[in-house]
């Protein structure tokens, strides 16, 4: 992808995700991120939680996430991307028990700026995130420890896939 073209993706990434009310960063379900995935590849994520209340009025939690995702992947090959940059929209499941400790599960999509990260084919630039994690929180914390897993669900002929292991930070101040 060329630098131009690369560029306006960013900006359009970023304006789509700072749309946010601004009245909706008053808790603490900003999240900031890092990870590290499959063949040397880093991850960092800036995440916006939106708390939809019970799921089907059992005891377990319902909530949508929209994530702006920075890729970085070793290469060998000079023909593929070293970096990439995805915005995701997922829906999560978490199930709270003893001590403010937490399960969750989720899915949803990313679309990437390429197809590409490191030397994997990823086969198109929308994928499907699928995330089980486990956390801590509190009334002014919250973190997590997530694997995310990256496909394009056989949509392409190429379907390498991502897994990314992410410890997710939250604080209210």
């Amino acid at each position: 992808m060329d630098i131009p073209k690369k560029i306006k993706i960013y900006q359009i990434l970023l304006i789509a995700f700072f749309l946010i009310p601004l009245n909706s960063y008053s808790d603490n379900d900003i999240f900031f991120g890092v990870g590290i995935g499959s063949d040397g590849i880093s991850a960092a994520r800036l995440s916006k939680n939106y708390d939809l209340g019970s799921f089907f009025e059992t005891s377990l939690n319902n909530s949508s996430e929209l994530g702006l995702n920075f890729w970085d992947g070793d290469t060998d090959n000079s023909d593929s991307e070293s970096s990439n940059t995805s915005l995701t929209l997922s829906h999560i499941i978490s199930y709270e028990f003893e001590s403010n400790f937490f399960l969750n599960t989720g899915v949803g999509l990313a679309l990437l700026t390429d197809n590409k990260i490191g030397d994997r084919n990823l086969g198109s630039s929308l994928q499907f995130e699928s995330r089980f994690g486990f956390g801590y929180r509190t009334n002014n914390t919250n973190s997590s420890v997530n694997i995310f897993h990256y496909s394009n669900a056989g949509t392409a002929n190429d379907n390498s896939g991502v897994n990314i292991l992410m410890l997710n930070l939250s604080h209210l101040f």
